[in-house]
């Protein structure tokens, strides 16, 4: 998975920034995608923050505009900093993103220290075609860190050997119907777990079932009603419910007790 820093200055750049930073996240997870405006933590040095994210990246997108080069000259520019530091990091593959038909200028008019980015493989983002530039961006990026294959998938399902299967456990539900005189004509209830009829339950009677640990689906049928309600079984846990009959059997709730 790549980890990628976003360098770029704001006054040329800091549009098209935040919107390929919203895209990168999508695809890599905000905690793999840096950029500055969005990460630098309130009381943090800046320039020992910033260098220790670029030891962490393996992809440094470099986005440059009009006048993103043009203070370079100035040894204590950052971006030319940024540049500099990342150029001394061999493992880290550094992509120079062209906007809007910039072109990179020659190396000779640029700092001793940062001309090595005008023999990078460049990308380019356009604004009228903004979409289809970093998807084409993107799929550089994974061309760099491609996830395992299919294959290579199987291979590993094949080779790890599986662990044996767990026992199967039990928990227990237990289910009380209130006595109700005014609804005595109504028939017994059907009790069904996961969509399954377990058992049935009479006026005024409890009852206690077994059912594997996990997630399950109960519900309560009458007449023509079917309230459903999500349980987690756990190992020897017992869950109580009470079950309501309201308005002569026009509605049916399970709850917890």
């Amino acid at each position: 998975m790549p980890k990628i820093f976003i360098s770029y200055r704001r006054s040329a750049s800091a549009g098209h920034a935040g919107r390929i930073y919203d895209r990168l996240i999508a695809e890599y997870d905000e905690n793999n995608v840096f950029l500055d405006v969005e990460e630098i933590p309130a009381g943090e040095t800046f320039s020992s923050y910033l260098l220790a994210k670029i030891d962490a990246s393996n992809v440094f997108l470099l986005m440059l505009g009009e006048d993103t080069l043009d203070r370079c000259d100035d040894p204590e520019d950052w971006v030319r900093r940024e540049i500099a530091y990342a150029l001394q990091k061999p493992e880290l593959v550094l992509i120079p993103v062209l906007q809007d038909g910039y072109k990179m200028p020659p190396p000779e008019s640029l700092p001793e220290d940062i001309r090595d980015i005008t023999g990078k493989n460049a990308g380019f983002l356009f604004h009228q075609m903004f979409d289809e530039s970093v998807s084409k961006l993107i799929n550089s990026i994974n061309q760099l860190f491609p996830e395992p294959s299919i294959s290579d998938n199987i291979a590993t399902q094949v080779n790890t050997p599986s662990a044996p299967p767990s026992p199967t456990r039990t928990g227990k539900i237990r289910i009380h119907r209130v006595p109700n005189t005014v609804v005595y004509r109504i028939r017994p209830f059907t009790i069904k777990v996961d969509g399954q009829d377990k058992q049935q339950i009479s006026n005024g009677e409890t009852v206690v079932f077994d059912v594997p640990t996990g997630q399950h689906t109960l519900s309560v049928h009458v007449d023509l009603h079917k309230p459903e309600h999500y349980i987690n079984i756990s190992e020897d846990e017992e869950l109580n419910f009470e079950v309501q009959v309201r308005n002569f059997g026009m509605s049916v709730t399970l709850e917890p007790r």
